[in-house]
């Protein structure tokens, strides 16, 4: 699945991120993405490689837990792609 970054505006915020999305949050310091699934999570303890076309990798493997909303979700964001494992 292709993602989608999406920009802050003007003053740090973002909307609430739709599925396969990804944004920068300059208020809190961190990548913030939403799975193929929906599962919502931060990057924090990820290595974010920004590329030169606005993409990102995110290393290692994401995890998502929701799985109370059946929206766990495991794999990688290589350049923007979603993968799963």
């Amino acid at each position: 699945m292709k993602g989608t970054r999406v920009f802050a505006n003007e003053k740090g915020y973002f909307p609430q991120l739709q599925p396969g999305e990804y944004a920068y949050s300059p208020i809190f310091r961190k990548w913030e993405i939403c799975s193929p699934t929906g599962a919502r999570c931060s990057l924090g303890p990820h290595k974010i490689t920004e590329h030169d076309d606005g993409t990102i990798t995110a290393s290692p493997s994401i995890l998502t837990t929701e799985r109370e909303h059946g929206k766990a979700w495991h794999g990688y964001l290589e350049h923007g792609q979603w993968r799963t494992v």
